[in-house]
């Protein structure tokens, strides 16, 4: 029973010897990480296919429209400035008050003014009194005239007479003497009566001149009266008021500016490539910041056709920064933008950030 028992413990079968054996094998060998490459791969296709679309949906949108956030809303400033000088008397005004053209801003003190008219007057009314008199004498020395150019024709006349009878020995020579004389005196009658008719009525043009002088001083006196009471030139917002009532107005010294109500735009500053896609009249649409909610419809009005380089160059030409944050952007130009649908034109804001698409 003993031995039965060894035999039996001993003995191993074959099949168990080869499934201990396997676990050990699959232990030894590496693993394969394929579901993690699986991963890694499928990742990288995706950025590469994101990439692919993010490019090649920003190449068909640079070709369909052009956009940019560099833009503003802007109108043109009027400086009002007075034409003459003097003290402000009343002032009819007060800051940001939207105004229509023709609305009364500032009242300067007439009275010098007043006076000055009235001394224009009275000199115009001198210089024409003087006309009158110059042109009774001028006619006073034309009737001379007339009188000497007869004696004169009468003179000659029998002083050829006179000589074909002294010829004939008919007459002696005392007579042909007093008719010499008499033609000499007539002839020189003749020489004063024009030369009176000559200065005469160059006076005459003399004091007509000073009518003329007298009336332009006039007229340039009323001018400066009128001149007083100051009124707004265009419709549209007063700006930046700081006039008082006992100011001295300057002449031209601006004193207050206004937004010109009708001359609202937008300007956007676009990049270099996509200029030669825009012309006039092409459709884009606005977005106003101090409106959100709402694009407007808009169009091109035209193109700046020159910048400036140098910030601090004279402003008749545009200066666009070519950095914003200290990063280095792409050279852009102005393009005006006209709206067709704005808002009010008197709440419109000067200044204000706008965006701006623009369609090829």
């Amino acid at each position: 029973m003993q031995a039965k028992d060894v035999t039996k413990t001993e003995s191993v079968s074959p099949e168990k010897i080869t499934g201990d054996a396997k676990p050990a094998a699959d232990a030894a060998k590496p693993r394969q990480p394929a579901p993690v490459a699986r991963k890694r791969r499928l990742t990288v296709l995706l950025i590469l296919g994101a990439g692919g679309l993010f490019l090649g949906g920003w190449w068909l949108a640079d070709r369909l429209f052009a956009y940019t956030d560099d833009a503003f809303v802007t109108s043109d400033v009027v400086a009002v400035a007075p034409e003459i000088t003097g003290p402000i008397i009343a002032v009819h005004v007060h800051d940001n008050q939207l105004l229509k053209a023709g609305t009364p801003l500032i009242s300067i003190d007439p009275k010098p003014f007043q006076i000055e008219v009235d001394q224009s007057r009275a000199a115009l009314a001198q210089a024409q009194a003087q006309l009158p008199v110059d042109e009774a004498q001028l006619d006073e020395v034309k009737a001379d005239l007339k009188s000497a150019q007869a004696d004169r024709q009468f003179a000659d006349i029998e002083f050829q007479r006179i000589l074909t009878l002294a010829r004939s020995s008919v007459t002696d020579q005392q007579t042909l003497d007093v008719a010499t004389a008499h033609q000499r005196d007539a002839a020189a009658h003749l020489d004063a009566a024009t030369a009176a008719v000559t200065r005469v009525e160059g006076t005459l043009h003399l004091h007509e001149r000073a009518v003329d002088t007298a009336r332009t001083a006039l007229e340039l006196a009323e001018w400066r009266l009128e001149r007083t009471e100051i009124r707004a030139p265009v419709d549209g917002p007063v700006s930046n008021l700081t006039v008082r009532v006992g100011n001295m107005a300057v002449e031209h010294q601006p004193f207050l500016a206004i937004v010109d109500a009708h001359a609202w735009r937008v300007q956007a500053n676009y990049k270099e490539r996509f200029l030669h896609h825009f012309h006039p009249g092409m459709p884009a649409w606005v977005w106003l910041d101090a409106f959100p909610g709402h694009w407007y419809r808009a169009h091109i009005e035209g193109m700046s056709h020159v910048i400036s380089r140098d910030e601090d160059a004279p402003g008749l030409v545009p200066y666009v920064a070519p950095t914003v944050n200290w990063i280095r952007l792409t050279r852009r130009m102005p393009v005006r933008i006209e709206l067709q649908d704005p808002p009010s034109n008197m709440h419109l804001f000067m200044g204000s950030d706008a965006r701006v698409f623009v369609f090829f």
